[in-house]
């Protein structure tokens, strides 16, 4: 009765149901990258991974049908036992290499599974929780979440690129599969709310759009948004190909997750701390010049490990290094843009102007993605380095028109 108690109480259940939103995104985003770039698959196909994260810039817009149909939990189960059955797809058809077109299709329909799956686990969690409870437990969030993508990026793609891919694959079913029967069988089943105070609290998209648009210098703003992180996609794209490249794919592993990982939380933390100290006006160009200008980092690392002549010992330290630095910078970045877009949000429409401007920070970050390969191909990866840096142009030269007052959401006809 005790262990019962304690597999139903809050803490363990969050836990579990946000490493199961983490696990997901990272075998999707991450790990499918990393294992086309071990079997030599073309680096422009590696790039076009970046599509699949199409579902997560819109899952906004099939959410209401999570409101409206079954259980919140209903669909985190069926959503869970559906990304153990494409992770049990993959260890199947890893083997061979001839069969990629249609791992590129398994995976795609594994976002379009995972990213409902978040939108299932967010409203549980706000379903579940008061409010009081739902503040006390949100840095246990982002703590499964991070130690999510350790799992995948540390030991998953470790285990492909050390023994084999369909044993890392297995693994990740295996673990799907444990928290989905966890879940099945001790998440608790939060009382529904009634179907007339749901249908109160929704707000009309056209209107969350409209009002959105509706204010003074939006295409500067929208320039802003939709820019700010393309370079960051472009790069991350290229990466784990990058490390196959140079002869170090056994240290991609440890090295995002025991270097990169923290170095993104250090980044949001000391970027958040910035923000709060000296405010969002005075931090903005600071922060996003040393984002963007980190990138070049990358390019010199290309230029002097593209063509060998180093010990592996110096390439792994090299390597490491910058994806530590250019990490920091993108979680200073990436704080910058949540900050910026939490102040665009009117009070009466919060959660869907955050989720509207959430998924235009991912559009051009997709394109970006997808063309790095090509770019790759035909010039090398020092220049999709210094592109990737370009590509952040627009949001640079937007800085100066857009407005930035202390809080958009208090006076929303502001400028």
């Amino acid at each position: 009765m005790r262990l019962k108690r304690y597999l139903t109480s809050d803490p363990v259940w969050v836990f579990t149901t946000n490493f199961c939103e983490g696990f997901p995104y990272t075998v999707i985003r991450v790990i499918s990258n990393f294992y086309l770039a071990t079997t030599q698959v073309a680096v422009e196909l590696i790039g076009l991974t970046a599509l699949f994260g199409i579902p997560w810039t819109f899952k906004f817009l099939w959410s209401p049908f999570i409101d409206r149909f079954f259980s919140r939990r209903q669909w985190m189960l069926a959503m869970q036992a559906l990304l153990m059955l494409v992770a049990s797809a993959l260890t199947l058809l890893s083997p061979f290499p001839g069969l990629v077109p249609v791992m590129f299709v398994i995976f795609f329909v594994g976002s379009v599974f995972a990213a409902t799956n978040d939108v299932a686990t967010d409203g549980y969690y706000m379903e579940a929780l008061s409010e009081e409870r739902q503040a006390r437990w949100v840095g246990l969030r982002v703590l499964a979440y991070r130690i999510a993508m350790m799992a995948g990026t540390g030991v998953v793609a470790t285990v492909g690129a050390v023994a084999s891919w369909p044993l890392a694959f297995l693994l990740a079913a295996v673990i799907m599969g444990a928290f989905f029967l966890y879940h099945l069988f001790f998440l608790p089943c939060p009382p529904v709310r009634p179907p007339a105070a749901a249908t109160a609290e929704r707000t009309p998209y056209f209107e969350a759009f409209l009002t959105y648009l509706q204010r003074p210098r939006i295409v500067a703003i929208l320039l802003f948004i939709v820019f700010l992180r393309a370079g960051e996609y472009m790069l991350h794209a290229m990466v784990s190909p990058f490390f196959v490249s140079i002869g170090i794919a056994a240290h991609y592993g440890w090295i995002s997750s025991f270097v990169g990982l923290p170095a993104t939380i250090a980044g949001a933390l000391a970027g958040g701390w910035l923000i709060a100290r000296f405010g969002l006006r005075r931090m903005l160009w600071p922060l996003v010049l040393f984002q963007n200008l980190t990138n070049l980092l990358y390019t010199g690392l290309a230029y002097r490990l593209q063509d060998g002549g180093y010990a592996e010992l110096s390439r792994v330290v090299a390597a490491a290094t910058v994806n530590g630095i250019e990490n920091l910078s993108s979680g200073m970045g990436n704080a910058v843009l949540v900050v910026f877009l939490m102040r665009l949000c009117r009070a009466d429409f919060r959660a869907a102007h955050y989720a509207i401007g959430s998924g235009l920070m991912g559009l051009a970050g997709i394109f970006a993605g997808s063309v790095s390969g090509f770019i790759v191909r035909d010039h090398g990866y020092a220049l999709m380095f210094l592109a990737s840096f370009l590509a952040a142009a627009p949001a640079l030269l937007a800085i100066p028109r857009i407005p930035i007052p202390t809080e958009f959401d208090k006076r929303p006809a502001d400028t």
